[in-house]
């Protein structure tokens, strides 16, 4: 019969770890593979930065995507309220692409609150354009005229012809912006700094042109550039849209990120330097009893829990038999232990196996010799050899040798007839 392991995490306090290692010694039949001495500190550490900063941009993800998402029918709600989780669903390479899909999710929004950014600074620029939509030139100072444009209230509007008309000075009406007119001045260039001191009397304020280009090429290209920026700003739209049609995937990696989040904040906080140990290993339920019964009457506190092998990971097997069958194992365990599930064939191969030994050899006298050579160290040495499924199949063998031998009439490689030669062998078989 195949027994199969199960897998087990036994936690216990730091004081009893003496006392369950001996449980486990002498319950025997079992195989650690991991302890809280094998982790590392810096892992676990790293482990759990990598989880949160996972987590956390995940949380962004799925946070930005939500105005993308389109709102489901009551019918779809009713029909598919939960998302569905399979082993299969997200394994490792589908974890990874649904998190470098978050990664481009951030590095969109990056890109969105730049043209965002832009965008303002597009509409403000039109807005500071206003002030000069009569202008169709570069305002500059020239070798002997200078240009200025200005802005002053509407009630000084009177004080500003009779300025312009003392100074003999150009003006040109722009625009209006409230309760002020904007004018473009122009004069000599001499006088400039008279006219400037002139026009604070009068309340009057520079407006400063801060453009390379002219008003009209100014708002063209800034017409272009928002534009472009629109169907920038349109294509990222369309591929987060795309993104947020896979929100079920993106929230199921951000639960499992979770999980693993809260499992190495447990390690973190337990292991290092807390009052928690614990042992993860392969162990058999006959055993495993004694070792429970031993370990919570010794150590009081503890847990023992079934957890699940990990993807890709076989159980450990062994074999039970009756004791008469037992020593056949020995020949299963050459060619392979059966895989968990699989049929344990020593009980089928036994007969035939001893059955052809006999065949094999067919002599009476090497049976005998067989017999004595395995019964003696069986009978006197047992407790020292400790195994003996061996011995004890060579046993069998020497029966089955002697048997055939008999049977077929060999003794020691002779037949009966040679015996005759000698009366007293002859009469013994």
């Amino acid at each position: 019969m195949l027994k199969v392991a199960k897998k087990y995490i036994l936690a216990f306090s730091k004081e009893s770890q003496n006392k369950i290692f001996e449980a486990i010694a002498e319950a025997g039949s079992f195989e650690i593979i991991e302890s809280q001495g094998e982790a590392k500190e810096e892992d676990v550490l790293k482990n759990l930065q990598t989880a949160d900063y996972r987590l956390a941009t995940m949380d962004f993800a799925i946070s930005y995507l939500s105005p993308f998402i389109k709102k489901p029918s009551f019918i779809s709600k009713f029909k598919d309220s939960k998302i569905l989780f399979s082993a299969a669903s997200l394994n490792y390479t589908g974890q990874e692409k649904v998190f470098q899909e978050a990664k481009r999710i951030e590095k969109i929004e990056k890109e969105l609150d730049i043209l965002n950014k832009e965008e303002k600074n597009i509409q403000n620029n039109f807005l500071e354009l206003e002030k000069f939509k009569g202008l169709s030139f570069l305002p500059q100072d020239t070798n002997l005229t200078f240009f200025s444009v200005i802005a002053i209230a509407k009630t000084q509007q009177a004080k500003l012809d009779l300025f312009i008309k003392e100074n003999k000075l150009f003006q040109k009406p722009l625009t209006s912006l409230g309760a002020k007119e904007i004018y473009l001045l122009a004069g000599l260039k001499e006088n400039k700094d008279k006219t400037m001191a002139g026009l604070k009397v009068i309340k009057g304020e520079v407006v400063f042109y801060n453009f390379e280009q002219s008003p009209i090429q100014e708002r063209a290209d800034l017409r272009t550039k928002a534009k472009e920026n629109g169907r920038v700003m349109e294509a990222l739209k369309q591929e987060l849209s795309l993104m947020a049609k896979k929100i079920g995937s993106f929230k199921l990696y951000r639960d499992v990120l979770e999980v693993e989040k809260i499992n190495w904040e447990i390690k973190s906080k337990t292991l290092f330097g807390g009052l928690l140990d614990y042992i993860v290993f392969w162990g058999y339920e006959k055993e495993v009893k004694k070792i429970k019964e031993r370990v919570f009457l010794s150590a009081k506190g503890s847990h023992l829990i079934e957890i699940m092998p990990e993807k890709g990971e076989e159980p450990r097997v062994i074999l039970e038999n009756h004791k008469l069958i037992r020593p056949f194992q020995y020949v299963t365990e050459i060619f392979g232990l059966p895989k968990p599930g699989e049929v344990d064939p020593t009980p089928y191969l036994a007969f035939f196996f001893i059955l052809f030994f006999g065949v094999c050899l067919t002599d009476a006298g090497y049976g005998i010799l067989l017999i004595v050579f395995t019964l003696l160290p069986l009978i006197f040495l047992r407790k020292k050899l400790g195994d003996t499924k061996l011995l004890r199949l060579l046993f069998y063998g020497g029966i089955s040798t002697l048997v055939m031998g008999v049977l077929f009439g060999s003794y020691f490689g002779s037949t009966t007839q040679t015996l005759q030669k000698f009366p007293f062998l002859y009469k013994t078989y």
